[in-house]
């Protein structure tokens, strides 16, 4: 049996009295009897008026303590047994588990499942002067994300830890990040060795961690729940990492406190939960995040279909201090959206060049030359994969601005995004500009749009059309690209200019009978701009089938979903994917009779299959309108007629600097119809002919 509160008792209070009443074994145990008894029978009497006395036996057990168990807590018996005795107890009653500040280690060598509500310390431990309640973390066989506290029920939508540390064995000290991380194999999630974790949230809990502290161990927070809405105040939260969250569940909510690591911050996967494919939805408020090479950080851990997710929610006040590398390190084919960044604060760590050799300080976080030399290091402050739409990054602070690394060699802008496709829904007036674009396929409404300083002689584009497209389709607003046939007739003929024409503006009806177009709503004007060029589709007594090829000729998927949207006005349609050789994607009827109406089809690849061509079938004696047909990889995409991709800063023309500190042209305006003139650029070893205005 367990050792209880009771027995402490006895032993250390009533056993003198057993003693002097008798020496016989018999009358010892006849007072120890008595004792029990009269124990019993003492009653806790609070002296609160109206508070109702209780026996003393319920009063203690409020509240079950690790030491009843038997745990010592002197830094070297292990008290495994006794945790986990206590936690099931402490399940088993509905009770909370209350593991006392001891001066010293409670040493935890294996899991501890919980199962009960709350566990509580007394506080968070900083040293031998200010003990609090610490676990030493030393387990006897390392398995890589063991936590010392498995999460694993009875914390759905309540419970959680609250004033404890956990501390591990294993030193994680940045001189050392070689010998545990192959820098050659990242972003893989296998370059990191096998490392515990402290804290590891499993199954449906949805657990809150308040004033608890970790360090020493691989991952400070494991976040593998199936639910989410895990909540964090004024933790700190440490290790080789931070927090990393392997599913993404949704809804994780941190205040205050501290994330750190000495590799990163927050680290983040790419395996699928709930159709996250990845990611991390949080939102965060009064943050302290930094002196680490990473804010947030993205692994792949897991394969994954064309796309991944990155940060999606809010980030309040949250403050990235003596950053070494990064504070977005997000993969290439990760989309990020639906991201608030408000008060953004960031400094750069400076640059140890003496690894091995530890730093003067705590104070230098940079990555060793072995997993990123000295010369690529601090050459963006944000890496983007694909940066969608909603994505605000704003900073109220004057007196810490967002800027390039002074203490890099080869500083190349603030932001660095693989593709830049937010159309005008995002905001990255705090980037200053300073950002490059791998493949900018924008849409036309980017010509009037600008980040950071006024428009400048390096705001470029590309005189010509570019591989690399936007739209997947044949340009769709060009007639001779269409064909059209009867639904019953397999043979399609040219399209006759009389069914087909292209409209001005989206008012103008192309002939009597078609009408003027009802007014667009909102999202057809911020999506195809005021004056969109339309398609119009006039079909006989049989209707029509409209075909339109794919680019290519032939769209091999790759394992890839293949996004279609449009806007239509004036008919009912099916819209579909022809395949080779037979077969069909999405197949979706479209109503526009009543009004302007928007298609959109996702989560559909051709599998081993590939794409011929857009298909729109509409009904008979129908002259309907069309604008914004779209095809796009993975999501949908801003509306773009032709991949038209544009670069921006970098170039020198006329001797005049256009790099970030170019001075200012005045206020953005639109790009004028004719160029003032072309420069020629060797881009990729293929001659480019630029046009700048």
């Amino acid at each position: 049996m367990p050792f209880t509160r009771r027995d402490a008792f006895l032993t250390m209070g009533l056993a003198g009295l057993a003693q002097a009443s008798t020496t016989t074994p018999a009358g010892a145990q006849s007072a120890a009897s008595a004792a029990s008894t009269a124990f019993d029978s003492l009653t806790y009497r609070p002296r609160f008026p109206r508070a109702r006395p209780r026996p003393l036996t319920d009063r203690l057990g409020d509240m079950l303590s690790v030491l009843d168990f038997g745990a010592v807590g002197d830094g070297r018996a292990d008290d495994t047994a006794a945790f986990q005795a206590a936690a099931d107890a402490a399940a088993a009653g509905g009770k909370a588990l209350h593991v006392p500040a001891t001066g010293s280690a409670y040493r935890i060598t294996d899991t501890v499942q919980i199962r009960c509500r709350r566990v509580v310390g007394d506080a968070n431990y900083l040293s031998s002067r200010n003990s609090g309640t610490l676990i030493r973390f030393d387990p006897a066989v390392v398995t890589d994300m063991k936590p010392c506290f498995a999460i694993a029920d009875g914390m759905y939508n309540a419970g959680g830890f609250e004033q404890i540390t956990v501390q591990g064995v294993t030193n994680y000290a940045r001189e050392r990040l070689g010998t545990v991380i192959d820098g050659r194999r990242l972003p893989d999630y296998s370059a990191f060795a096998p490392g515990v974790c402290a804290f590891g949230v499993f199954g449906v809990n949805q657990p809150t961690f308040r004033n608890v502290a970790t360090d020493g161990v691989k991952v400070g927070l494991y976040l593998d729940s199936k639910n989410g809405h895990v909540t964090s105040y004024d933790c700190s939260w440490n290790g080789l990492i931070g927090i990393y969250c392997h599913r993404n569940s949704e809804d994780y909510f941190f205040m205050g406190g501290q994330i750190g690591g000495s590799f990163a911050c927050i680290v983040f996967g790419t395996s699928d939960q709930a159709n996250h494919n990845g990611g991390i939805s949080l939102n965060m408020y009064r943050v302290h995040m930094g002196f680490s090479p990473y804010g947030f950080y993205q692994v792949k851990d897991s394969d994954f279909k064309g796309y991944c997710q990155t940060v999606m929610g809010r980030l309040d006040s949250v403050r990235f201090e003596r950053i070494g590398e990064a504070i977005f390190q997000f993969l290439p084919q990760s989309v990020t959206r639906w991201l608030a960044i408000d008060s953004l604060g960031m400094s750069w760590s400076p640059i140890h060049r003496d690894y091995p050799k530890p730093p003067p300080n705590g104070w230098v976080c940079n990555l060793p030359p072995e997993i990123i030399p000295y010369a690529e290091q601090q050459q963006y402050m944000m890496r983007f994969g694909t940066l969608g739409e909603n994505v605000n990054i704003s900073w109220l602070g004057e007196f810490m601005p967002l800027a390039r690394s002074r203490f890099a060699d080869n500083p190349r802008g603030i932001a660095l995004i693989e593709t830049l496709d937010c159309g005008d829904s995002s905001d990255l007036g705090s980037l200053g500009g300073d950002i490059e674009i791998r493949n900018g396929a924008r849409p036309d409404s980017w010509n009037r749009y600008r980040t950071g300083p006024a428009a400048r002689k390096g705001d470029l584009q590309l005189s010509c059309d570019a591989t690399p497209s936007a739209n997947l389709l044949l340009c769709p607003e060009e007639p001779s690209n269409w064909t059209v046939r009867s639904p019953a007739d397999n043979a399609p003929a040219r399209l006759a200019a009389a069914a087909f024409r292209e409209a001005g503006a989206i008012t103008v009806g192309a002939s009597g009978d078609a009408g003027r177009a009802p007014a667009p709503p909102l999202d057809f004007l911020e999506q195809l701009g005021p004056n969109p060029t339309l398609l119009r589709l006039q079909t006989g007594p049989k209707g029509a089938v409209f075909r339109l090829p794919v680019a290519a000729g032939r769209l091999d998927g790759g394992g890839r979903n293949i996004a279609l949207s449009l806007w239509a006005v004036g008919a009912a349609m099916v819209s579909r994917f022809e395949l080779v050789g037979g077969g069909a994607l999405y197949n979706t009827r479209l109503d526009g009779s009543k009004g302007w109406a928007r298609l959109l089809c996702v989560d559909q690849g051709p599998g081993d299959a590939a794409v011929a061509a857009l298909l729109i079938e509409v009904e008979p004696n129908r002259i309907c309108l069309v604008g914004g047909i779209m095809a796009s990889f993975d999501m949908p995409r801003p509306y773009n007629p032709r991949p038209v991709p544009r670069l921006r800063g970098g170039l020198a023309l006329d001797g005049a600097a256009t790099g970030p500190a170019a001075p200012a042209a005045g206020p953005a305006e639109p790009l004028p119809a004719r160029p003032a003139g072309y420069v020629t650029v060797d881009i990729d070893g293929v001659p480019r002919k630029i046009a700048y205005y």
